[in-house]
């Protein structure tokens, strides 16, 4: 079982390289050698997190997360076996060896003016289509403010289209209204793939559901009892673990979670997903739990909201 404390070398490492230094039951607190987290005016503690549990790292203040590893090379610890000793407890060679500073994502309030913007000058242009645009998307989710949910029209080829814009100001996917060939989404290489209209907030989210697709996370969102006070993704696709990981290193990496896998029906290896998503998580916070649904009736969320536990 992988206990950092144990392991002097990188313990004498880490008081080394940072003046601030602190153990809680879970983590230990450092200053972030990614950032300038220690040069800071009166900078009196850290922000970089190691857990004691699991190899890896996150600092809440840039987001550098990744494995110890990867953490103890480029801060300059050259013992070759303490290295070797600790590659045994990285599982995943999925994980993201990676820094990066958080770009400056607008308010919510700002994202939703521009939709509203985006929506009024579509109207103006083409007024006929813009009926289209949004008698498509009553029929889908009812009588709902476009706006909150950062949903506009957009032309894909000339053909009309719903484009999704997530709460960090990514325009993420395009579902197409009219038929263009065999395409009916549109995902935006450039972005992260995940479309959420809330705001990002994990203080106050600790429980969070997966979907495939955005209209079967906002039926859920809008119609179903299971899921209240849950942030809601789509991920436009089956990248369920990569989203989870993703989840746990930027968020969760300490913290509780509960996430909760939505699947379309056609899924058939949802078990092997759980499986595997349950492997990951207790390598990194075995404070995270899994739970994994399927629709009721029908192939997906989008068209009864109706889920039941796996």
């Amino acid at each position: 079982m992988f206990d950092i404390t144990k392991i002097h070398p990188i313990i004498n490492h880490l008081k080394a390289i940072s003046n601030y230094y602190k153990e809680t039951n879970n983590e230990i607190i450092t200053f972030c050698n990614y950032c300038d987290d220690s040069t800071r005016h009166k900078a009196d503690h850290g922000h970089l997190y190691i857990s004691k549990s699991s190899p890896v790292f996150h600092c809440f203040r840039c987001s550098a997360s990744g494995t110890l590893i990867r953490f103890l090379i480029d801060s300059g610890f050259e013992d070759q076996e303490v290295l070797t000793y600790l590659s045994q407890f990285i599982k995943y060679r999925t994980v993201k060896d990676y820094y990066k500073i958080k770009k400056t994502v607008p308010r919510i309030n700002q994202i939703k003016e521009r939709v509203i913007k985006l929506n009024l000058e579509f109207e103006q242009k083409d007024f006929i289509k813009y009926n289209m645009f949004t008698n498509y998307l009553k029929s889908r989710l009812g009588n709902v403010n476009i706006s909150d949910f950062l949903i506009s029209p957009m032309f894909f080829y000339e053909k009309l289209s719903c484009l999704f814009t997530n709460s960090e100001n990514e325009d993420v996917v395009l579902r197409l209204i009219e038929p263009y060939k065999d395409i009916r989404y549109h995902l935006f290489q450039e972005t992260s793939g995940r479309y959420y209209f809330q705001d990002v907030d994990f203080d106050k989210y600790h429980r969070v559901v997966l979907t495939e697709g955005p209209f079967d996370m906002l039926s859920l969102y809008l119609y179903s009892d299971e899921f209240k006070d849950c942030f809601f993704i789509s991920l436009n696709g089956k990248k369920y673990n990569s989203a989870l990981e993703w989840l746990i290193l930027e968020y969760f990496l300490i913290d509780h979670l509960e996430v909760n896998f939505v699947f379309d029906n056609d899924v058939t290896k949802y078990r092997t997903y759980l499986f595997r998503a349950k492997a990951l998580a207790k390598n990194y916070n075995e404070n995270v739990i899994i739970r994994g649904w399927k629709p009721i009736i029908g192939k997906d969320t989008g068209d009864f909201p109706g889920v039941v536990e796996l």
